[in-house]
């Protein structure tokens, strides 16, 4: 390896560490915060549906995980893939979470011998959600599209 290259590969770890530094911060944040809504809803929502608290992890950890490689490609058109990645794993997560909008329950687990299954429908909650997130991925084209024509200007 001649001086140039040695030089080149200084230069690229000097700008990625302070890059890496930052979004493993951001995670810790992030991270930190869905620990506590995690601490907070499994008082109350975790004990009557305990599914839910595999489903919540895979959630906080794929937020998790995408917020640190959105940090980590920041000033880059991958940022924008990856925000769009985010909410097509969102949509697809929405509806597998909630069964399409069917949430049922056996009851009797909560009421002994009563052999009872309560069932809630919430699709239209469901469709706002993914509505949301297609909004969301819509946005985050547009906004690939415009840094792409502010860099290539």
């Amino acid at each position: 390896m001649g001086e140039v290259e040695i030089t080149e590969c200084k230069n690229v770890i000097k700008k990625l560490i302070p890059r890496v530094l930052k979004a493993v911060f951001w995670c810790l944040l992030i991270g930190v915060g869905l620990l506590l809504l995690k601490q907070f809803l499994s008082l109350f929502f975790f004990n009557f549906y305990p599914e839910s608290q595999k489903l919540f992890e895979i959630f906080a950890w794929t937020i998790v995980f995408f917020a640190f490689l959105i940090k980590l490609s920041e000033g880059t058109i991958f940022k924008y893939a990856f925000m769009i990645g985010r909410s097509f794993f969102l949509i697809l997560y929405f509806i597998y979470a909630t069964n399409g909008g069917v949430l049922t329950v056996e009851a009797s687990e909560f009421f002994q011998a009563t052999g009872m299954h309560i069932q809630l429908e919430f699709t239209p909650l469901v469709v706002l959600l993914v509505l949301s997130s297609l909004l969301t991925m819509v946005k985050d084209v547009v906004a690939a599209v415009n840094f792409l024509n502010e860099t290539s200007a």
